[in-house]
């Protein structure tokens, strides 16, 4: 599968990219869904709120 920038938005590609780091650091080939939360929790604002308004603790999590 071709993955092509332009049809994400700037957001989501800036999670995709952050989700290859992290992937990336850990001896990955592969970015998993374990990749993406991580990434969406760092770099997503949304996503946080949603977890907060859970009460789920990031830290713990």
């Amino acid at each position: 599968m071709k993955i092509v920038p332009s049809e994400f938005s700037n957001s989501a590609w800036k999670c995709f990219i952050c989700a290859k780091e992290i992937a990336y650091k850990n001896h990955q080939q592969d970015v998993d869904l374990d990749n993406l939360l991580l990434a969406l929790i760092k770099e997503d604002n949304f996503t946080k709120k949603i977890l907060k308004r859970n009460n789920v603790n990031i830290k713990i999590f």
